[in-house]
This record gives C-alpha cells, structure tokens and sequence, in this order.
C-alpha cells in the first residue's frame, strides 16, 4: 500500500481512474460496464457489486486493488516514458525508446528493442507517442 501511495502521490483509485480514462481518452469503467458480464465488480458507483456473501465481497475488494494496481502501473509508465522524454517532444525517438524500454525490459538486446521500436512506431514517423505505445 506504501509503495503504491509512493507511485500515486497518495490519489484516490477515483481520481486516478479519471487521470488515466482522460489520457486513454475513453471511460475505462465504462467500457468494462458494456462487456457481457452479470455482475460487475469493478462499478463503485451505487450498482450491483457482485452476489455470494462475503466470498463476492472478498472477490469485489480483490477485483478493484487488482484495478487500482494496473491503474498505477500505467501511471507509472507514464511518468516513466515523460521523464525519458530528453527533448520534451511529447514522443519518443529511437534512442529515447530504447533507453526507456531498455531500463523496463533489461534481458532485451537493443536489436530486439530496435525492432520493437519500428513495431509499434505505427506511422512509421520515426517516434512513438504514448498512444502508440498503449496500442
């Protein structure tokens, strides 16, 4: 808990569920609500939390720490990638790219992250922006 509170500058799962639906550019609860699911775990807003006693309970809890966790993971990378931004251009070129994936994937050699490079560069520009990244 310290150490997510370490990564999240101590915001609530609300506000960084905010955070990241406006960078994704999408609701991200939203888009779990519309998937074919019974019962939900992951609404918080007042709907139906699940059924089963306190095993529901226990797996709702589980269900939104395993979502405040992946919620501060990207946060994380976020930062991460925005830090290793050298030239401040909103995007990475290749060297920036395989500094800051390098340091994350330390076992990959730099072809392979050169090639990973020219993967998700999906424009083929010669940068990858955060949206290319995430996609």
């Amino acid at each position: 808990a310290a150490k997510l509170a370490a990564i999240t500058g101590g915001r609530s799962s609300k506000a960084l569920r905010k955070i990241v639906s406006e960078a994704l550019g999408h609701d991200i609860l939203r888009e779990f609500r519309s998937r074919d699911i019974l019962s939900n775990p992951l609404v918080d807003d007042g709907g139906e939390k699940g059924e089963g006693g306190a095993d529901g309970a226990e797996t709702v809890l589980d269900a939104e720490e395993a979502l405040d966790e992946g919620i501060a993971q990207i946060v994380a990378l976020k930062k991460h990638v925005m830090d290793n931004d050298v030239d401040g251009s909103g995007a990475l070129d290749e060297e920036e790219f395989l500094a800051t994936i390098g340091a994350l994937w330390t076992d990959w050699d730099a072809s392979s992250l050169t090639r990973l490079f020219m993967q998700v560069d999906a424009n083929s520009d010669g940068v990858v922006t955060w949206q290319e990244l995430v996609t």
